[in-house]
């Protein structure tokens, strides 16, 4: 393959993945505790990204606040249509068998036309890891994404 061919294919395949990723969800996480509820932070927020671990306490509440922008701007998609799902099982409001007990039903809150934020309140009650999965299926890319909780 000569260099002309191959630099081609590669500036081809680098505008698809950007493409790709232009048109899917984004969003960003913070975590708020009770005062010293979050080793190290002392009643601060913290900036939760997708894929990280973070360390929570046991029998302590939490605030995890979402931000989901749409990136495309015409999503048929509602925010109310987003999957929460923990360890593999829908999270579910007051369901004392979840290890991270959901306190509040998940109500999104449109801020602007490509904007929406939801606050999850919960507490830890089992010790050990947690998946929370957020997922959004839509064909401009959607949102697939894991925050692991380790509970202490």
């Amino acid at each position: 393959m000569n260099k002309t061919l191959l630099r081609k294919s590669l500036i081809a395949v680098f505008f698809i993945v950007a493409g790709v990723a232009a048109f899917a969800c984004e969003m960003n996480f913070t975590l708020e505790g009770q005062s010293s509820s979050i080793k190290a932070l002392e009643g601060q927020s913290l900036n939760v990204l997708p894929g990280s671990k973070v360390n929570l306490v046991e029998g302590q509440s939490y605030k995890l606040m979402v931000e989901f922008n749409e990136d495309h701007r015409n999503c048929k998609i509602p925010a109310s249509d987003t999957l929460f799902l923990l360890n593999g099982e829908k999270w579910r409001v007051n369901k004392e068998t979840q290890p991270l007990i959901l306190k509040n039903a998940l109500q999104w809150e449109e801020v602007s036309k490509t904007k929406n934020v939801l606050i999850i309140e919960f507490t830890a009650s089992v010790i050990g890891e947690q998946k929370l999965q957020i997922i959004r299926e839509c064909s401009k890319g959607g949102y697939d994404e894991t925050i692991t909780f380790v509970v202490s």
